[in-house]
């Protein structure tokens, strides 16, 4: 029995990765936060995988107040899968085209 993950942003993709990261137990991952608000959804995703799953998490934005909150956020859920932190600070979203 899957557990599906409902965000209706990432609707398609998100339900898909969270689905086969429950099928394989001991994958091990970066899960990098594209523009990652306060990292709510990072967290509810981070919850629904396999809780052997070991986890990067990679907040990412323009704004490192966000990146900041995130890994507050994320931090205080103390989430065992979650086993590093790297967060990014970009100067704009422009650099991550082509």
């Amino acid at each position: 029995m899957y557990k599906w993950v409902r965000l209706k942003e990432w609707d398609g993709k998100l339900y898909w990765t969270a689905r086969h990261l429950q099928e394989d137990s001991d994958k091990s991952f970066n899960l990098i936060n594209v523009a990652c608000g306060d990292g709510t959804k990072a967290g509810v995703f981070i919850k629904s995988v396999n809780k052997k799953s070991k986890i990067r998490f990679c907040p990412l934005n323009v704004d490192e107040y966000l990146v900041n909150l995130a890994l507050e956020n994320i931090k205080k859920e103390k989430l065992k899968n979650v086993k590093d932190y790297v967060p990014y600070v970009i100067d704009s979203f422009e650099v991550l085209d082509g």
